[in-house]
């Protein structure tokens, strides 16, 4: 008797189990990894008035996912500098840099673009072989048209830096006084016709302009 009634229990037991609703989850897989953003092809080539690489001026601010997080940014009134750090390429004084200076499209203050890109890694060049690097001779030779807009100083040294451009083309050139020889250690692509330093300012304030240059 004693094992009917446990035998009964056990059935009762399981039975119940059984009809109890099933639970599922609703909640949509987590992926293990997310899907990593396609890389764009190499492209070393610098455009006056139009690109470096494979950034480009008014190019949307969302399509530079394929750079990662800026290293930093130095952001105000919907204005920003946006500062990445490499390790993979030639180095000018110990690091190479590539800064890219943003602003709203217009007045809708909707879109973001690209307004200036600079950069000083050696690995980017012109189609004339124009690169950071490069004397202020090679560069003037090639570019004519050059006019010095202001200097400033370059933390640690001794000779101002002095900014040159070539405005109607849309680039520009940090050369460095150290040394025998001024050589040009950043190059700055801007919209061809307007004065780099329009944008300019913002990333170097203490640059003193040339005498006579508004």
């Amino acid at each position: 008797m004693k094992n009917f009634l446990l035998l009964t229990l056990l059935t009762c037991l399981f039975s119940c189990k059984d009809n109890t609703p099933p639970v599922y989850n609703t909640e949509p897989p987590i992926p293990v990894s997310p899907v990593p953003k396609p890389q764009p092809e190499v492209n070393l080539e610098i455009i006056p008035g139009k690109s470096i690489g494979n950034i480009l001026l008014e190019q949307n601010v969302s399509e530079l996912a394929f750079l990662g997080q800026p290293d930093l940014s130095d952001a105000a009134m919907g204005k920003a500098w946006l500062t990445w750090y490499s390790t993979n390429s030639k180095r000018i004084n110990g690091k190479t840099e590539l800064n890219i200076f943003t602003t709203y499209k217009d007045n809708d203050m909707k879109e973001k673009v690209v307004r200036q890109i600079r950069i000083t890694s050696s690995d980017f060049k012109t189609e004339s072989g124009l690169s950071t690097g490069k004397s202020f001779s090679e560069i003037a030779a090639v570019v004519p048209d050059l006019t010095m807009l202001g200097s400033f100083k370059k933390p640690g040294g001794e000779n101002p830096v002095e900014l040159y451009d070539a405005t109607d083309l849309g680039i520009a050139f940090e050369i460095d006084n150290t040394g025998s020889e001024k050589t040009c250690i950043a190059i700055i692509i801007h919209t061809a016709g307007k004065k780099v330093t329009e944008e300019y300012l913002s990333f170097h304030p203490d640059l003193v302009k040339t005498d006579g240059i508004q």
